[in-house]
């Protein structure tokens, strides 16, 4: 069963469902990726890791543009490119076996996710998630 707390982390994703994904911005310290800021137009889905537990913290923040995050700057990578545009579908948090709240799926375009963000060593890794069909893959094995 979800925990109360869990349950507004969760809440955070209602602010931004359908709503079409502008752009994507990252905050670097260092060498560690920080925040991944999603720009949804009415307001922005901060995605920031927890340096002291190596834990995932989200919340929504309404429109003040992207200056309101001094030190964003745009991803290089060209993962986000098929995303932008797109309508956000649904999300989801992920609890380890120590129990610290380490990552988030998100979905755009689908309810299938795409994205998984997780903390690692005080910092969030992008990761894309590649949709399968599993009995394309099963019989391509066979």
């Amino acid at each position: 069963m979800v925990t109360d707390e869990q349950y507004d982390l969760l809440s955070v994703f209602h602010n931004v469902g359908g709503k079409l994904l502008k752009a994507v911005w990252y905050l670097w310290t260092d060498k560690s990726l920080d925040k991944v800021v999603f720009e949804f137009g009415e307001g922005f889905l901060v995605i920031e890791a927890e340096i002291e537990f190596d834990t995932i913290t989200l919340r929504y923040v309404d429109n003040d543009g992207p200056g309101a995050f001094p030190g964003l700057v745009k991803p290089t990578s060209r993962l986000w490119d098929d995303l932008i545009g797109k309508p956000f579908g649904w999300g989801w948090i992920t609890i380890n076996q120590q129990n610290y709240l380490d990552g988030v799926l998100l979905s755009f375009d689908g309810i299938c996710p795409n994205i998984l963000l997780n903390v690692m060593a005080s910092s969030i890794t992008v990761n894309p998630i590649r949709q399968t069909r599993e009995d394309i893959w099963i019989a391509e094995k066979g």
